[in-house]
């Protein structure tokens, strides 16, 4: 776990929730490989006009947008439309602050074998996009 725990960063919170119903084809994500630099200064800064610019040019059905949770725990809630072509879902959530973690889910078929899920609850675990190394917050990008 890192150190020196940044004393003029906000306290302990959640990016809002940026993502992706698409086909089998796109992926914001893949575990075990590089992050793209749109996802990279996402989960770093904030900022997702990278990201946003990076899927400019791909096939997807509806962009997933949720609000920030700006206390430690909480929840947010969005819609995102789905069909028969576009059964996946992608999003990424950044940890405020870190210096690269994030949650996120990479291609959840909700038609899993042509039938939709009813409910669906996963537990997802923090991810390190490896873009910042080091064993402090304010690491430099290695």
């Amino acid at each position: 776990f890192p150190k020196q725990y940044p004393q003029w960063r906000p306290p302990a919170q959640w990016s809002k929730t940026i993502g992706y119903s698409h086909p089998g084809s796109m992926s914001l994500f893949s575990t075990g490989s590089a992050v793209s630099d749109g996802v990279r200064m996402f989960v770093e800064k904030g900022d997702s006009d990278m990201l946003e610019k990076e899927t400019a040019g791909i096939s997807f059905l509806d962009t997933v947008i949720a609000p920030p949770i700006q206390q430690g725990e909480g929840r947010t809630e969005t819609l995102v439309f789905v069909d028969g072509n576009n059964t996946k879902v992608s999003c990424l959530t950044a940890i405020v602050p870190s210096p690269d973690w994030f949650i996120g889910l990479d291609s959840v078929d909700l038609c899993p074998a042509g039938q939709w899920l009813d409910t669906l609850k996963l537990e997802v675990s923090p991810m390190d996009a490896g873009t910042d190394n080091g064993l402090t917050f304010t690491s430099p990008n290695w």
